[in-house]
């Protein structure tokens, strides 16, 4: 990857926002095939271990091209969107050795995970990364203004072996109070909501792994924001998205490193 450039709407907003938010980038290839495109991630910590989240459909979407026969040429941690960095150039990423897990075998959990090791923590930490502590996915706000999806959607964004153009956008989404008929019922706990589009977008593909943020004005007049959901599915004509709460991943991260879960994860693998 020769260059990486970066697009942003509403540049501060993102900005702000790209805090907490890196863009994967990966080549694989098959034979003279080749796939070039981004995954949208963020990064939440537990217990102040970093994670990169994103749709457990991503991770199984690379996984089926590593069925196939693809190879990841190169991957690469888009860090340098957020307001703080310092740095242009993306950082190599080990995908095969990162225990990238899809969290349940139930699809309508669609949740993906990524460990990051310390090697990789320092270097987003220098490049003004953050990760969403506990106090912003844990403490949910009750009936919060709005909500809004970050990510990168593939309409936008353009990838190839040697340029990577990146466009971040930044979306309101209303929530609906019952699941739209077009979503199968669950159990799972999930977001329903309707999403705005600016134009010229038509479609959110690629957005899938956003984060879903909810705000609230506090007494002190500040707009605060919280981790609400990931982004999971959409329904293109009605635009309505499916998007799988936080908080229940957060609090089986935060068992699962007090080690109350160990015997159920060793069994599932």
């Amino acid at each position: 990857m020769r260059k990486t450039q970066t697009h942003l709407s509403n540049n501060k907003m993102i900005e702000f926002f790209h805090r907490h938010v890196v863009p994967i980038y990966f080549n694989m290839q098959c034979g003279a095939d080749k796939r070039c495109f981004i995954v949208t991630s963020f990064v939440m910590s537990v217990y102040d271990q970093w994670f990169l989240v994103t749709a457990g459909h991503c991770i199984e979407d690379i996984e089926k091209l590593n069925a196939a026969g693809y190879e990841i040429v190169r991957c690469r941690l888009i860090d340098s969107i957020g307001s703080g960095a310092s740095h242009r150039l993306p950082i190599p990423f080990d995908y095969a050795e990162s225990r990238a897990t899809k969290m349940c075998y139930d699809s309508n959990y669609d949740y993906g995970l990524i460990f990051l090791e310390d090697y990789y923590i320092e270097l987003l930490r220098s490049n003004g990364v953050i990760p969403i502590k506990e106090d912003a996915w844990e403490k949910q706000p009750q009936d919060p203004e709005y909500f809004a999806l970050i990510g990168v959607p593939d309409e936008l964004s353009d990838t190839s072996e040697d340029v990577v153009l990146v466009t971040s956008t930044f979306h309101i989404v209303k929530e609906l109070a019952e699941r739209p008929p077009y979503f199968k019922p669950t159990d799972a706990p999930t977001f329903f909501g309707k999403i705005y589009l600016d134009e010229p977008m038509t479609t959110i593909i690629g957005m899938s792994g956003g984060p879903i943020f909810s705000f609230k004005t506090n007494e002190s007049g500040q707009l605060k924001y919280w981790l609400h959901a990931v982004q999971s599915r959409w329904v293109k004509p009605e635009k309505v998205v499916a998007a799988c709460l936080m908080r229940p991943l957060g609090i089986f991260l935060k068992e699962f490193i007090e080690g109350k879960h160990q015997n159920k994860i060793n069994k599932e693998t």
